[in-house]
């Protein structure tokens, strides 16, 4: 890669530079042109070459932007599951910071190559594998709202779909509804950031997004898991959803008759915890109420 090229290159030309001071004798020198004709020179230049050799690793180093293109998007890939398989939190946020920096270049991969495309092939993995890994999704669904409203709204500018990403974007979405540390759940009860970042407006205001991912099919919600769902959170993405699609007409049916489904089964549920507690109360005070209610 560039940087540790430029790192051999620049040590190269000071050593070059500290033999040509050292080997030729002082005649020779005289002879070439100004400022090559004294001894000092060259030990000037080699020194600021020596010094430019470690500052060229440090300043590419830091730079994370570029790192994803034809020649590194496997490397690259490999790179960010190493990373992330350490689980620790700086790691995960590393990983992530270098993510985001060449999001932009991962989508235009999977938007301007074909199939069989290595690079898009690259791509489509770091959408699936990468965005679906537990501690990634913690972090992105928790703590970093603006990390995971630049990863939609990329997602929706490149026209990403579900078969480019696999199951990166439903688990994101899957987390969001149930974990109750999640945005979904801080922006309902108006914490922090959440309030003004509205993440309910940047997934499901969107039609592109809303046609090119099933919001409330099976991939994206645990249908065994649905008693541990908010029906507030869930009543807003939903009806944000129908809004969008009766404005635009471009969201599939399909994926608001799966989210009315949804809500039916939520429902059923709440209305049986209801009647459940309604009977042990009754029970209790020894009315003895029939459980059908």
């Amino acid at each position: 890669m560039a940087k540790y090229s430029l790192f051999w290159i620049f040590g190269g030309v000071g050593l070059f530079l500290v033999l040509i001071r050292v080997l030729l004798p002082q005649e020779w020198i005289g002879c070439f042109p100004f400022p090559l004709d004294t001894l000092l020179s060259y030990e000037v230049a080699a020194y600021l070459f020596f010094i430019a050799s470690p500052v060229s690793l440090l300043y590419f180093s830091t730079k994370s932007r570029g790192l994803f293109n034809k020649k590194s998007a496997r490397k690259f890939y490999e790179a960010l599951v190493w990373e992330i398989s350490k689980t620790t939190d700086d790691n995960v946020n590393a990983a992530l910071g270098v993510l985001l920096s060449n999001f932009e270049d991962i989508c235009k991969a999977i938007r301007d190559n074909g199939e069989k495309d290595g690079m898009r092939q690259s791509a489509s993995a770091i959408l699936d594998v990468i965005l679906s890994d537990a501690s990634v999704v913690k972090i992105l669904t928790t703590k970093r709202l603006n990390a995971l409203q630049y990863i939609f709204t990329t997602i929706e500018k490149h026209n990403i779909t579900e078969r480019d990403a696999g199951i990166g974007v439903p688990i994101l979405v899957r987390n969001l509804f149930y974990d109750k540390d999640s945005f979904f759940y801080k922006h309902l009860d108006r914490e922090g950031l959440a309030l003004p970042l509205n993440i309910y407006e940047t997934i499901f205001d969107s039609p592109t997004l809303l046609t090119n991912f099933n919001m409330f099919d099976w991939r994206t919600l645990e249908y065994s898991r649905r008693r541990d769902m908010s029906m507030g959170v869930f009543t807003e993405a939903l009806s944000r959803s129908i809004k969008t699609y009766l404005t635009t007409g471009n969201v599939p049916p399909r994926h608001i008759n799966d989210g009315l489904k949804y809500l039916s089964e939520i429902s059923w549920d709440v209305s049986l915890k209801i009647k459940i507690w309604i009977w042990d109360m009754d029970m209790g005070s020894g009315y003895g109420v029939s459980p059908l209610f």
